[in-house]
């Protein structure tokens, strides 16, 4: 049985590449509509700086992204992911439940900005979005309950 990486497939399906583009940011950084489907690293060493989403023409349905915290968000700053307006809701999901009132995870209704906290959000943390054409939809995970905040 022949495989996709056989070189007879390429005529017929084209070249089939399973590798996302990455995207690494370290400072301010404004996503495009090319960006959809990519992977951000996130080097949070200088922190303080913002991501912001697509807006107007840039921002079509479907569009979506990875964001993955890797290297810890320094103290100069948190770093926000900003959508412009009140437009995302998702819910943002958490390792560590160890202090009274922490919860396995947080419904975000109607915020403008998901925010990844000066020093407490680490290498892992992350955040997946789509826009749906009405809204921003997403998930985040994090290791400290304090890590992750939506304003």
């Amino acid at each position: 049985m022949a495989h996709l990486s056989d070189p007879r497939y390429d005529r017929v399906l084209g070249v089939v590449s399973y590798k996302r583009r990455i995207i690494p940011i370290s400072a301010a950084t404004t996503l495009r509509a090319a960006d959809s489907g990519s992977l951000c690293t996130i080097d949070g060493t200088t922190s303080n700086y913002t991501i912001t989403l697509p807006t107007g023409a840039d921002r079509v349905e479907g569009w979506n992204i990875d964001l993955f915290v890797t290297v810890n968000v320094g103290a100069a700053g948190n770093i926000p992911i900003a959508a412009g307006s009140a437009v995302m809701q998702g819910i943002v999901a958490c390792a560590d439940l160890n202090a009274a009132g922490d919860s396995a995870s947080t419904t975000g209704g109607a915020v403008s900005n998901i925010n990844l906290i000066a020093s407490v959000a680490t290498i892992g943390d992350s955040v997946s979005l789509l826009w749906t054409g009405a809204r921003w939809v997403f998930r985040a995970y994090c290791a400290a309950v304090t890590a992750i905040t939506l304003t």
